[in-house]
């Protein structure tokens, strides 16, 4: 519900592949015949904050890219998979707002009648004209993510953010959202690690005072991961986590800054192999490559020929809604 607006990007095609898509997945179907509905495209992968799990996952993987993704090559990747999509998440690992062709790579995808969504910390000097280009660009959806009121408790999981720039730059955009008449819903988002909480109330009130379309307060359990496994192993079997299936297989596609279609968001950060690269391939053949068949087959129950540890190690809740199961 989060993502409402791409209700408004349905079509006849778009919504026959839905259906076929769930149809696929209830049956568990290996080789799809369906296309993914939304992507995940990392088009900057470096950030200029240096947040204690980003940095865990930089270190853990190999899969991560370095290099920004240009508007031209972003608009190839995007006329590959465009036909069925209906949201394209920019954002990983990267802080979004500091490419500087986001908003025409959002002006794009809103021409494709595509729904668009960012995550971004806020925190890093920005022009009124970027701010400007943003709020005209047609983006859908901005997450602002602000785990503190003070300096002090803000920065102590934001390395180097700057509390004070991010609430200039938050008003900023608000005003110039208002001017413009942009639709652009924006939310605050906050992670509670515990050393916080005092500070929720605060960020929340501050985040209606401003003029936020929604807060939105998380329990961090990437912060803790290894904690959160442990107790996740203990309450969700193999058979459970087989029963619940796994929504990234069949419905979303995951794809680097160089190109590259992985399996799974958590698959690239545990340092899993990319299943090919959308510059030197096709969509549909990556899609359906024996690796990406191999998962789904796992979570049919019919083939463990991968390493299986990951996927019973990741805390995405992605999985497919009770009547898909």
């Amino acid at each position: 519900m989060r993502h409402k607006s791409i209700i408004k990007r349905m079509t006849g095609r778009r919504l026959l592949n839905c259906i076929l898509l769930c149809t696929e997945l209830k049956a568990r179907k290996t080789h799809l015949k369906s296309s993914p509905i939304i992507a995940r495209i990392n088009t900057y992968p470096l950030c200029n904050l240096k947040c204690p799990a980003c940095q865990r996952i930089a270190k853990s993987t190999t899969a991560s890219a370095t290099g920004m993704m240009t508007l031209t090559q972003y608009r190839e990747i995007l006329d590959k998979i465009a036909a069925h999509l209906l949201l394209v998440v920019l954002y990983d690992e990267g802080e979004p707002l500091l490419h500087p062709e986001l908003p025409q790579i959002i002006r794009y995808t809103a021409s494709r009648n595509i729904s668009t969504s960012i995550s971004t910390n806020l925190s890093m000097p920005l022009s009124d004209k970027y701010l400007l280009d943003l709020m005209t660009s047609g983006l859908d959806r901005m997450t602002v993510s602000m785990d503190g009121m003070t300096q002090e408790t803000y920065a102590r999981y934001r390395i180097g953010g700057d509390i004070a720039m991010l609430k200039a730059n938050l008003e900023r955009l608000l005003r110039l959202r208002k001017q413009t008449g942009s639709k652009t819903r924006v939310e605050v988002q906050f992670l509670d690690f515990g050393f916080n909480a005092h500070e929720k109330s605060d960020v929340k009130e501050y985040a209606a005072r401003v003029g936020a379309d929604d807060f939105r307060a998380l329990p961090s359990s990437i912060y803790g991961l290894e904690e959160y496994l442990a107790d996740r192993s203990k309450t969700l079997s193999e058979r459970d986590h087989l029963r619940r299936g796994c929504l990234d297989v069949w419905s979303i596609a995951h794809i680097s800054s160089d190109g590259r279609l992985f399996p799974c968001d958590f698959g690239e950060d545990s340092g899993m192999p990319a299943v090919g690269n959308l510059f030197r391939e096709d969509f549909a053949t990556l899609w359906n490559k024996p690796r990406m068949t191999a998962i789904r087959a796992y979570f049919k129950g019919t083939d463990g020929s991968f390493d299986t540890s990951i996927c019973m190690r990741c805390p995405s809740t992605n999985e497919a809604p009770f009547f898909l199961r």
